[in-house]
């Protein structure tokens, strides 16, 4: 009897111990903070995109540039995008290399510059297949090399990072159109 209830008991911690918690996951992108620097409204008529992070980021970064040209298509703003991308822990895959577009835009031409940098990345805990990122946007006056606004994006998403681009594109036109 005394075996059964001590087996009833460890049976009934492990359900509690064990048990998954259903933690609310509600995927998207929103912006998380927006700090500006120099005061007065972000002005330009052509802005130059540089991303900066690890190579192995380049398909999306090539989906966030079709996304980025989508939005920006009826403001009338001449748009550039560097790929300033590294990996110093790994070698860079081939194809990551060679899908990476050569083309260096020149700074000079350009009225705005906008810094695009993956902070963070990591899936949730103990779900692979829900993944947090922020997304960190420094924008730049080049004529007088200030600081105007930083703004960083958490996105939430499921198995892949490329399916919030579209609403990442938008906050990116909202934190340079405000």
């Amino acid at each position: 009897m005394q075996r059964i209830i001590l087996f009833l008991c460890v049976l009934l911690l492990s359900f509690n111990g064990f048990s998954q918690r259903k933690k609310r996951f509600k995927k998207g992108a929103k912006i998380r903070t927006a700090i500006v620097h120099k005061e007065g409204a972000i002005s330009g008529n052509s802005i130059l995109f540089s991303y900066h992070g690890t190579t192995h980021y380049i398909y999306f970064y090539l989906d966030l540039t079709e996304k980025l040209k989508n939005v920006f298509q009826d403001s009338g703003k001449k748009m550039g995008f560097n790929y300033d991308l590294h990996d110093k822990d790994h070698l860079p895959l081939w194809d990551d290399l060679k899908s990476m577009p050569k083309e260096k835009e020149a700074l000079n031409e350009y009225d705005l510059f906008c810094k695009i940098n993956f902070v963070f990345f990591k899936p949730s805990k103990n779900y692979w297949s829900k993944i947090n990122f922020d997304i960190v946007l420094e924008i730049y006056d080049i004529k007088t090399s200030a600081l105007l606004k930083t703004t960083t994006i958490q996105v939430k998403c499921y198995k892949t990072i490329i399916t919030q681009n579209e609403k990442v594109s938008r906050l990116i036109y909202e934190a340079l159109m405000l």
